[in-house]
C-alpha cells in the first residue's frame, strides 16, 4: 500500500512539490509564532516588572 502511495505521489511533480511547499510553510509558522508570543510576553512582563 505504501508503494502505491508513493508512486502517485512521485508521478506527479506539481502535487509533490504542493506537498513540499505546504509542509515547509507550516513548519516555518510551527516555529515561528511561538517565539513572536514569546517575545512580546517578555516585553510585556519587563514592562510591568518596572
Amino acid at each position: 500500500m505504501i508503494h502505491v502511495a508513493l508512486r502517485m505521489l512521485l508521478g506527479d511533480k506539481a502535487k509533490y512539490i504542493g506537498v513540499l511547499v505546504g509542509l515547509s510553510f507550516t513548519s516555518l509558522l510551527l516555529t515561528q509564532q511561538p517565539a513572536i508570543f514569546l517575545g512580546l510576553m517578555t516585553r510585556t512582563y519587563s514592562f510591568i516588572d518596572d
